[in-house]
This record gives C-alpha cells, structure tokens and sequence, in this order.
C-alpha cells in the first residue's frame, strides 16, 4: 500500500500468536487453546511509536486494556473429584467436569464479547483517534483470512448479520470474505454498505476452451521456481501437477505430497508417478464427501461453464463454491466456472 499511496505508510493487521492461527478463526473453538490465550489485544510496536514520537493517553490505553481483561476473565469453579470404591480418584468424572467447565469457558467469553462488541469497537476508535492525532498519519486495518471461516453458515452470520458493525470502525478497512456470499441474495444489500468489494478469482492454468492459458501456466511454474530448483522436478511432471490443480493451495500441496513420495523411492526427482499419486490422494479425499446432488451440479457445469442455484434456498452451488470444488476464472475480462480440475476425472467417469 506504501508504494501506491504514501498516505498510508502503516498497516494495522491481523497476525497470529502462538496459541492462534491468525485471528483464531481456525483455532478458537478448540478449548484448551481458547484458554491458553482467550484475549484479544491491539499492539504498536514500540520502536515505531518512539520513532515518530506517538505516547498514547494513558486513560486511553487503560481503559482498552480494562476492557479486554474483563471480557476474557472468567472464573473456574474447582473441580471437585469424586472417590470411587476403592479410595481412588473417578478419572472419568474428572475427565466430564474438565470438558464441561472448558464449553463453558468458551462460551462465556463469546456471550461477553457478542453482549459487548459494540462498546469494543467504540473503545477500538479512540485508539484510532490517538493514534492517528499523534502520528498525523492514517491507519488502514486488514482483517485477512476471514474468507478462511470453516462453514458457509459461520460465514454467512458473520458479514450479513454483522456488517452493519464492520463499517462503524473509524479508519480505512479491508475486509475478506467468501466468494460464495457472493451468490447470495443479500449480497447487494449488504455489499452497498461498503465503499467498494472486489472479486478475486483463482489463477487457471488454461482458458474457457481448454487452451493453456501462458500467463497462467508461468505463474504456477514460478511458484515453483521459487521454493526450489526446477531441475529437481521433470517438466511432464510439472505440467501435469499444474493442469490438474485449480488453486494455488491444492497446487502446492501436490508438489509437497511428490516431494515426499520421491523422497521416499530415494529419487532426487519428482517424477509424473509421484504426482499422480498425490493426485489420486488428494481426489479421493474429496471424492468421499460428494454426494449424487453434487455430482450433478458439477456435471452441469462441466459442461456449460455457468454455476447457478436452482433457487433461494438451494445451497448446492454455493456449498461446491465455498469448498472450492467449483472455481470462478478470468481470463482478458472472460469470467467464467469451472469444476475443480482435480476433481474432472471423477466428473467424466460419472457421465
């Protein structure tokens, strides 16, 4: 942002902790991690804030603080053990009354945080405000990885009940998510109370006709090139782990999964046969979750290059977008959808 806008020359963003991936979307609902870390907290680093001479208000940073200790205080009662026949401890009762006070722990601080997030984002502003009257700088904040929440419904509630909430924030935000909401009914409603959204389609490694798509093809390979040497993997075996992943993270799975299947027949090079054994791995773990509504949706689109729910309440398309078993492309302004390449074998198989 830097570079294109000098303006803005700090970013607030999300980052992860050792008891987080990133912002806990992944990582919260696991109780002995929520009660390793249950606060959420906002940093300066101190030698930017000495740099440019920042001291935030004491009454300010106290209160925020105050705010975020009280909300993630909560009390466990001492978990009695009862005595079995022998004189010995119940380890499974003990084990019930830990598993029990753990839900309730996370669930008490998510009661507190959705009763009080409005007095969050207010206390969150007047950091802002600081922060900005000291530094006469602007703050962008980046929520990443929202587009990463593990259910469409989790995703679902989150914008469209909430994004009412995510505009209040008093500073330039970017904000992801799904693209799957994008499909949703709601969606214009709720996009117009935002300035602006933007679609991000996945890379594809060819065009609407099958074609390979150059710019596509180089971008995967560079991937590549640059986690490790090009001689260390043949160029058919390059070729087909690369048209037959849609996505860059399934893409880098595969080469990490050869990588592995080399290292085990003690060859220094990733052949076609690792590949394709990581492909086949990667299939059938999708395969298992496809259901003959599936199946149908995807035959469907194989064939026509569109993707549309029958009706309001039909999730189907949505569902296969949000898994990423459907991808949306873009190739010199053509949009179009297409079934995963991973999984076209199995589509072909089913005609």
């Amino acid at each position: 942002l830097t570079k294109y806008d000098p303006k803005y020359p700090y970013i607030g963003t999300t980052y992860r902790v050792t008891e987080h991936w990133q912002t806990g979307l992944m990582t919260r609902h696991m109780d002995w991690l929520l009660e390793l870390e249950p606060q959420i907290f906002a940093e300066i680093d101190k030698e930017l804030a000495k740099e440019k001479g920042i001291k935030i208000d004491t009454s300010v940073e106290d209160d925020f603080r105050n705010f975020l200790m009280n909300v993630s205080h909560v009390r466990e009662e001492e978990v009695k053990t009862a005595s079995s026949i022998g004189g010995g401890i119940d380890l499974l009762g003990l084990i019930k009354a830990k598993l029990g006070l753990e839900a309730t722990t996370r669930e008490t601080i998510r009661k507190e945080l959705t009763l009080k997030i409005t007095e969050l984002i207010g206390r969150i502003n007047n950091l802002i405000i600081e922060i900005e009257e000291k530094s006469k700088k602007k703050i962008v904040i980046i929520a990443d990885d929202l587009d990463k929440l593990t259910r469409y419904v989790q995703a679902e509630e989150f914008f469209y009940k909430n994004h009412r909430l995510l505009t209040q924030i008093s500073a330039h935000a970017i904000y992801t998510f799904p693209i799957s909401l994008g499909f949703d009914v709601k969606f214009p409603h709720v996009a117009n109370a935002f300035d602006d959204y933007f679609t991000i389609p996945q890379v594809p490694p060819f065009k609407k006709d099958g074609d390979i798509w150059n710019d596509g093809f180089e971008f995967y390979k560079n991937v590549v090139a640059k986690r490790m040497d090009l001689d260390l993997v043949e160029k058919d075996a390059l070729k087909e782990a690369i048209m037959s992943t849609g996505k860059l993270s399934e893409f880098i799975s595969i080469i990490r999964e050869s990588c592995i299947y080399a290292h085990r027949r003690r060859d220094n090079k990733i052949r076609v046969e690792d590949v394709r054994k990581a492909l086949d791995k990667l299939r059938t773990f999708y395969s298992r979750t496809l259901t003959e509504e599936h199946m149908e949706v995807l035959r469907s689109v194989y064939k026509t290059k569109e993707a549309r729910d029958r009706g309001v309440e039909d999730r189907v398309v949505r569902d296969l977008l949000f898994s990423l078993m459907l991808v949306e492309y873009k190739v010199d302004e053509e949009l179009w959808y297409e079934v995963n390449p991973l999984l076209i074998p199995i589509v072909k198989r089913e005609e």
